[in-house]
């Protein structure tokens, strides 16, 4: 079990939102979330598809591909690292920050 020190440990920006009535889930493919014909990033997607998912009323993001995975056209279906986040779309540190920004 991994105890980091105080200094490493991720501070959260954000409280935890009050559990909704009625779940609704917007499915979501980081990668694809660009309007330009290359891969998004984590930044790109918390900058401009999140504000969308709320606008649109979700309460619920399932993001897909998230774990590497050797293949891009598997859509993350042939995982190759099942504890590493996938580096197409960013750092870990950008995918923490778009986890933060999504809650």
């Amino acid at each position: 079990f991994w105890q980091p020190p105080p200094e490493e440990q991720r501070r959260l920006h954000h409280q935890r939102p009050p559990l909704p009535a009625n779940l609704k889930i917007y499915e979501a493919h980081v990668g694809m979330g660009s309007i330009h014909p290359r891969v998004a990033t984590y930044t790109e997607f918390k900058d401009t598809v999140l504000p969308r998912i709320k606008r649109l009323g979700y309460n619920a993001v399932q993001l897909m591909a998230i774990a590497e995975h050797a293949f891009y056209g598997s859509f993350g279906y042939h995982v190759t690292g099942f504890f590493a986040p996938s580096s197409r779309q960013g750092t870990p540190e950008q995918l923490k920050e778009l986890i933060d920004a999504a809650h």
